[in-house]
């Protein structure tokens, strides 16, 4: 029952945050199976779960393993949803931002870029802002500090406008900037 998928999600972020990431990977995983059971393999629910499993594959440090779990979910989002999609932009966001902690900066700026390009700048959203700041994330990686700086200032100049930004939440995960 799709109640056991969401159950098994809160039993990995309480793994998580005790500090037991391999058992927190194994119960996201575990929420997915049920998930993919309940929805059907190609579900939104099922995208958000990958995020998830994702998240608890980087709680143990392994990006690069985690990479192709966000482009798994970001193959089902796009697959029916327009690049416009806030779900889209930010697992986008996401992927760039694992791809350039992982030294992929020339496919992370490329994925950044086209997240931006579909967050057109609304000046009462904080989505456009973050997915500018993870591009500024990839540069200062990358060591373009000066490239990053801008882009870095501009969205934390945004944030404290309109006041503090709520963390994003991916299902019983948390991501604060």
């Amino acid at each position: 029952h799709w109640t056991s998928g969401r159950t098994y999600q809160a039993m990995a972020a309480v793994a998580k945050a005790r500090g037991r990431p391999a058992e927190a990977e194994s119960l996201a995983v575990q929420s997915l199976t049920i998930k993919r059971i309940a929805y059907g393999p190609k579900s939104a629910d099922v995208a958000q779960q990958l995020i998830n499993v994702a998240l608890m594959i980087e709680a143990r440090g392994d990006t690069a393993r985690a990479i192709p779990v966000v482009r798994e979910s970001l193959g089902l989002l796009t697959a029916f949803r327009p690049p416009t999609d806030g779900n889209v932009v930010l697992t986008r966001r996401i992927l760039a931002i694992e791809l350039c902690a992982t030294g992929a900066f020339a496919e992370g700026d490329s994925v950044i870029r086209t997240a931006i390009a579909s967050a057109p700048l609304d000046t009462t959203q904080f989505a456009p802002y973050r997915v500018r700041a993870a591009h500024g994330y990839c540069l200062m990686r990358e060591r373009k500090f000066a490239e990053a700086e801008p882009l870095l200032l501009e969205a934390e100049s945004r944030f404290r406008a309109m006041g503090s930004p709520p963390a994003k939440r991916y299902g019983a995960q948390t991501i604060g900037w």
